[in-house]
């Protein structure tokens, strides 16, 4: 399902991200104690936990098991396979986070540094965003997109009125880095496109502490950013296409569009239709308002609509 929610001020997504964190924990697991039953249960001593997808993920991974395998092999021959190969896991425990029905959300090396989402938030503060900041809010299990609009003012393409923001996006769960983009917002449609170009050092494993302190300097050139894909949205408008569809289709390919993307695509091309390289791009950052998406999906969407948007000349 999509998951951007009508929260709109850095206060109220403090306090859902908080609710969304209650009673999860983190544990160093000793790899002696692990039994697998199956890809999707494991025995920790004597008690059952259930894997969840990243965790099902992270452990192929650290086996050096191809995911794709386990999940074509029976429950028998997963557990042989998964129990002889932890045998050979070089650390003697692991980092695993569980969520509230100690269920585990996925599973890390020891040195691995959590940056939990409430800290990114919290760091806003400390930088001198308030509660009532404006911010618009996607987030599921394994992925938070979280915008910040700029105080300047916006501006307008073809009609439409458009505002420069930035957006955070953090993985509790290791589907991805924590970033910091650029971003464009057209309030009509409530549609974001997301710069193409990768912002000095904006992209960090997590695995130091210093990651957030990096923050403002990174806020600054996502501002500059924005000036540029002003520039090249207003000369999209008039970038003609003659086979809309077949473009559409074009990039899909390109940029591996997945099913449920392209769906999405397909529910977003009627509502913003048109001739022009513009309009293909709104067709993207509107498909990541699609149900059946999740966070990262979305985010992927608003992301494709920006490297379509680099490639006008």
């Amino acid at each position: 399902m999509n998951n951007e929610l009508s929260l709109r001020t850095l206060g109220d997504v403090e306090q859902h991200v908080k609710f969304l964190g209650k009673n999860c924990y983190d544990d160093y697991i000793p790899v002696k104690d692990l039994k697998f039953e199956n890809l999707e249960t494991v025995k920790i001593g004597k008690e059952k936990h259930k894997l969840m997808h990243m965790a099902q993920q992270g452990i192929a991974f650290r086996l050096g098991i191809p995911l794709s395998y386990l999940r074509k092999c029976s429950e028998e021959l997963q557990a042989y396979n998964m129990n002889y190969m932890i045998k050979f896991e070089k650390n003697q425990e692991l980092y695993f986070r569980f969520n509230s029905e100690n269920s585990i959300r996925t599973v890390f090396s020891p040195k691995y540094k959590k940056l939990d989402n409430i800290q990114v938030i919290r760091n806003l503060y400390s930088m001198g965003f308030d509660k009532k900041t404006e911010v618009r809010l996607n987030i599921d299990d394994n992925f938070m997109a979280l915008t910040l609009f700029n105080e300047d003012k916006g501006f307008k393409i073809n009609g439409n009125e458009m505002r420069k923001a930035s957006v955070f996006t953090n993985s509790e769960t290791g589907l991805a880095s924590f970033t910091l983009s650029a971003l464009i917002y057209t309030l009509r449609c409530a549609n974001g496109l997301i710069s193409k170009k990768n912002l000095s050092l904006a992209s960090f494993r997590h695995v130091s502490d210093k990651t957030l302190a990096k923050i403002p300097a990174l806020l600054e050139e996502a501002s500059r950013e924005l000036t540029v894909q002003k520039k090249h949205f207003e000369l999209s408008t008039k970038s003609h296409v003659n086979d809309p569809s077949a473009t559409i289709q074009s990039f899909n390919k390109q940029f591996q569009i997945n099913a449920v993307e392209r769906e999405a695509v397909d529910w977003a091309w009627p509502k913003e239709e048109g001739d022009s390289l513009f309009h293909i791009i709104n067709t993207y950052t509107k498909a990541a308002q699609f149900e059946s998406l999740s966070a990262a999906e979305s985010y992927k969407l608003q992301k494709t609509g920006g490297q379509i948007l680099s490639l006008v000349q």
